[in-house]
């Protein structure tokens, strides 16, 4: 068992003997993937309350009201779970095992969910980290890969069509990842239906280099019915590359910086 495990399994125990919450943003709801239809949806968290914390690592969480977007989750749907305990937060993927009415106690019996033991246990604590907003920034070029192996039979336009290259307007970055805008198009759409995890090249303007890195889209909304904002968080493969990264997007936002004051001079 992993460090982070250990630590996560020991934290979700104390919330639940606590009678605490975690934070759950429903990821996808089972194999639909859908995406939010009307223009002001959001992927918004919700907090439920630790019920159980079982010996093979399975959660029993309080199903939320029919008015939280967690009440839609069903079985098969994809959920991150974000704890905080001490000032440590941790961050994980799970699986909605199934809906139930837990008993707690002899008279009481509550609507539930059963998650699945969690993996992709990371810490949480650099998301913020340098964030910088960015409104207005234009990228010229975002590459984005589906990690997800190509289907063997599928046809060579098909393996084509995967990677996706397009323009993004740039919202915020920061060192745990990056949230762009998007124009709502069909091959866009049906990517990100499809596919979660993505290997992810972004050209920066002024900087010579490119940002090449894994991405996990955690964040889905529709600004406006033409527009698609991604929340992407990077998945680094080592710590050398989580460097490289960093530093990047510092002389990035460092040089934002200095633009967005000259424009506030002249004004």
């Amino acid at each position: 068992m992993t460090k982070p495990q250990i630590i996560w399994n020991k934290t979700i125990q104390a919330l639940a003997e606590r009678n605490e919450s975690v934070e759950v943003v429903l990821v996808s709801q089972g194999d639909e993937h859908r995406l939010p239809s009307a223009p002001d949806a959001d992927v918004q968290p919700c907090r439920m309350r630790v019920l159980s914390s079982e010996p093979n690592g399975e959660m029993i969480l309080q199903r939320s009201n029919a008015s939280e977007p967690a009440a839609e989750m069903n079985r098969g749907a994809i959920v991150e779970v974000l704890l905080s305990d001490n000032g440590q937060r941790w961050r994980a993927v799970s699986e909605v095992l199934e809906g139930f009415y837990y008993k707690l106690n002899a008279q009481q019996r509550i609507r539930a969910v059963r998650l699945s033991p969690p993996h992709d246990i990371q810490s949480a604590q650099r998301r913020a980290f340098f964030r910088a907003d960015m409104l207005g920034a234009d990228l010229d070029m975002v590459l984005l890969e589906p990690v997800e192996s190509t289907p063997s039979d599928a046809t060579g336009a098909e393996r084509e069509e995967i990677d996706l290259r397009l323009k993004a307007r740039l919202v915020n970055i920061s060192g745990g990842g990056l949230g762009v805008n998007v124009p709502v198009r069909r091959e866009i759409v049906t990517l990100i239906r499809e596919n979660r995890q993505y290997r992810c090249r972004i050209n920066l303007p002024e900087i010579d280099e490119s940002i090449d890195v894994r991405v996990q889209l955690i964040h889905l909304r529709r600004p406006t019915p033409q527009v698609l904002y991604l929340g992407l968080e990077f998945r680094f493969d080592d710590s050398a590359q989580r460097k490289r990264t960093e530093d990047l997007i510092v002389r990035f936002t460092t040089w934002m910086q200095r633009r967005q004051i000259r424009r506030a001079r002249r004004a």
